[in-house]
């Protein structure tokens, strides 16, 4: 046989009713925030992805060749020609 209805498992139900709308609601908060969070990753994500997809397509591109361009190619002059004969040294740190 059930048990008899009391006041105090009434007030029980009650109060364990309470306590789970207070979680159920402070989860739905945080979801909602969540959301928001995600939402703005996903805009900044896709911005990023144009960007990228412009420069891709600019790289692309070809360029027709400037006269600085071809001028930065060019070697610049050599102010002091190297004896024969001499060794030039350098220190190399890593």
């Amino acid at each position: 046989m059930p048990r008899q209805k009391t006041e105090a498992m009434v007030y029980r139900s009650l109060y364990q009713l309470a306590v789970e709308k207070k979680r159920l609601q402070e989860e739905l908060d945080s979801l909602g925030q969540r959301f928001q969070t995600i939402t703005q990753r996903l805009e900044q994500i896709e911005t990023q992805i144009q960007g990228l997809e412009t420069d891709v397509k600019q790289i692309a591109q070809p360029k027709p060749p400037t006269s600085q361009l071809t001028q930065s190619l060019t070697p610049p002059p050599t102010s002091i020609p190297p004896k024969p004969g001499s060794v030039s040294t350098f220190t190399l740190e890593y």
